[in-house]
């Protein structure tokens, strides 16, 4: 898994269940298939459609930038 799609992976997991969603809520949320936000989670995928990034940053209330910045510990937003 290249660097930049393991801190997406674990970026992504870790707002998601900050928010108290599961995947399945957050999938019917964003507007993506379930199938390829766990594959996002694990890192599984390939680096995913603007599009998607930005519909999963609007329902989780993070800016899009929290997903791709190149810091290691990034904080989750409040």
């Amino acid at each position: 898994m290249l660097p930049c799609m393991a801190a997406l992976a674990e970026r992504l997991k870790r707002v998601r269940e900050k928010r108290g969603l599961s995947q399945t809520e957050l999938a019917r949320r964003a507007g993506v298939r379930q199938g390829t936000l766990s594959r996002l989670e694990s890192g599984e995928s390939s680096e995913p459609l603007m599009s998607t990034a930005a519909a999963l940053a609007k329902v989780l209330e993070v800016p899009i930038e929290f997903f791709f910045d190149g810091e290691d510990s990034a904080a989750v937003p409040a």
